[in-house]
């Protein structure tokens, strides 16, 4: 019976992947025949149908493959694209490089133990004893932290061991319900600490689309306080859902006998401290421009740099650091980018970019007809509203459909449309870009959303999808009240 069972399984997995695979191709060989909408061309046409099956296979099937095969139809199939164009617009993308690096520098951060000393700094401070809502903050607060710094699912990984660690201490038993709202908060401030840092991916991919569209830049700084402060507000009402609308049981972890003092006194070691040095050094050497004069020499530089040569300044200084017994290089870069490198998104951005502007030109028409079809219903409601409702609506899409390709999408539509109602395209982006990080409602919103859900051995299925989904409208409450005021003030 189990036999026969398993054969109709296979089967019926087989079935599906050959369907989706039809639609991804189909969407991409033949939209281009369907009649034009809007002021879309029948380039337009073709090319926002790529980009369809794009998504359809980025959901159903993989990053990679979809995106190898969205590549050959592009070259093969629209006029005047040649290899050499896909690749300056795609490989060739500077965003690509900064991937590369960024994920390095991340990975070295794990790898001299830092993150997890930090981790132990946060979960022993003394404010934590007798203090279990505060103790549950301190550890979103440092999945936060660590997710700027390094990548968002090495900081929930440590934190959710954290936790589990905290609970068999303690006596709490899997699928207890504190276990479940620890998971999904620090998958929240996780997922917000990836789009807090613009030199991380998702900061560096939707400000780039941002800029790429209108030419306006935003002012990393500015970015990162008004994320920092929103992330705080999202921290302190998820919170306050746990204790006094959850009414969670928090006695076990109250911590009266200071159950960490053992390892409050823990001293770095030397390779901990370097990266201690240079994490703060990377910190000023990228938050300097934002604050000092563009006239200091110091500073015209590192505006040249930009924020991908600092990492790579930071990346050299590793490559320097040597050990004082052997005199060899204490990391190996070549081994820290072999193990950090993420291809499949590599991959899919390297496709995105160049599909990207190929629908922001006035041939394609795609840009235009978003504007008829959007300015008619907004434009009587002004610009904070909109942008509100705007982020809204993703926020509730990217439950279902993938964050960075929303925002791709998206925020280069929007932030021509912030200008059309005299508002600025930096406040659009930063309240889309904080909805979109909210992607953690089902398993398909966002790689660490399906991460999240696999937690079925400590945790009720039931209990995760009501967690998640407070915690979406949490982060969205927290948008529109806020961070949309703030930043249409700082912007």
């Amino acid at each position: 019976m189990s036999s026969h069972t398993s054969s109709d399984s296979a089967s019926k997995n087989k079935m599906m992947f050959f369907i989706h695979w039809l639609i991804c191709l189909g969407c991409m060989l033949f939209f281009k025949y369907l009649p034009t909408v809007g002021s879309m061309t029948p380039y337009g046409m073709q090319i926002f149908g790529i980009f369809l099956g794009l998504l359809w296979g980025w959901m159903f099937i993989d990053f990679l493959n979809p995106s190898l095969a969205a590549l050959l139809v592009t070259i093969l199939f629209v006029p005047d694209v040649t290899w050499a164009t896909i690749c300056a617009q795609g490989i060739g993308n500077q965003n690509i490089l900064m991937m590369v690096v960024v994920l390095a520098l991340a990975q070295y951060f794990e790898d001299s133990g830092l993150n997890q000393y930090l981790a132990n700094w946060f979960v022993a401070r003394k404010i934590n004893v007798g203090h279990p809502w505060i103790f549950c903050g301190v550890l979103m607060f440092a999945a936060f932290f660590f997710s700027t710094f390094a990548q968002i699912i090495p900081a929930m990984i440590l934190m959710w061991s954290i936790v589990f660690k905290i609970a068999e201490k303690v006596g709490i038993p899997d699928k207890n319900k504190w276990i479940t709202y620890m998971i999904v908060g620090i998958t929240m401030a996780a997922s917000y600490g990836c789009i807090a840092a613009p030199w991380q991916i998702m900061g560096l991919v939707f400000l780039a689309a941002m800029t790429d569209a209108v030419g306006v830049a935003g002012n990393i700084g500015l970015w990162c306080v008004v994320f920092f402060i929103f992330t705080i507000a999202s921290i302190i009402l998820y919170l306050a859902m746990g204790r006094f609308i959850l009414r969670l049981d928090v006695s076990k972890i109250e911590n009266k006998e200071d159950l960490y003092a053992d390892i409050r006194s823990e001293k770095m070691n030397p390779e901990q401290k370097q990266a201690g040095i240079v994490m703060a050094l990377f910190i000023v050497l990228l938050m300097a421009p934002n604050f000092l004069p563009a006239t200091f020499p110091l500073i015209a530089q590192l505006n040249t740099l930009s924020a991908t040569g600092i990492i790579v300044v930071m990346l050299l200084i590793v490559h320097f650091m040597r050990d004082k017994k052997t005199g060899e290089g204490q990391y190996d870069l070549n081994k820290l980018m072999k193990k950090s490198t993420q291809w499949n998104l590599i991959i899919m951005c390297a496709m995105c970019f160049p599909l990207i502007n190929m629908m922001e030109t006035e041939e394609a028409g795609v840009t235009a007809t978003a504007v008829e079809l959007i300015m008619p219903i907004v434009s009587g409601m002004g610009f904070v509203p909109t942008t509100i409702l705007i982020a809204v609506i993703l926020g509730l899409l990217t439950q279902f459909l993938h964050n960075m390709v929303l925002g791709l999408i998206f925020i280069p539509v929007f932030a021509q449309i912030a200008l059309e109602l005299g508002g600025s395209p930096v406040v659009i982006t930063i309240a889309i870009s904080a909805a979109l990080m909210t992607s953690f409602g089902t398993p398909a919103a966002s790689t660490q959303s399906a991460l999240m859900f696999g937690n079925t051995s400590r945790c009720e299925k039931s209990d995760l999808f009501k967690m998640a989904f407070s915690c979406v409208f949490v982060g969205l409450i927290c948008m529109a009240v806020v961070m949309v005021p703030i930043a249409s003030i700082v912007f």
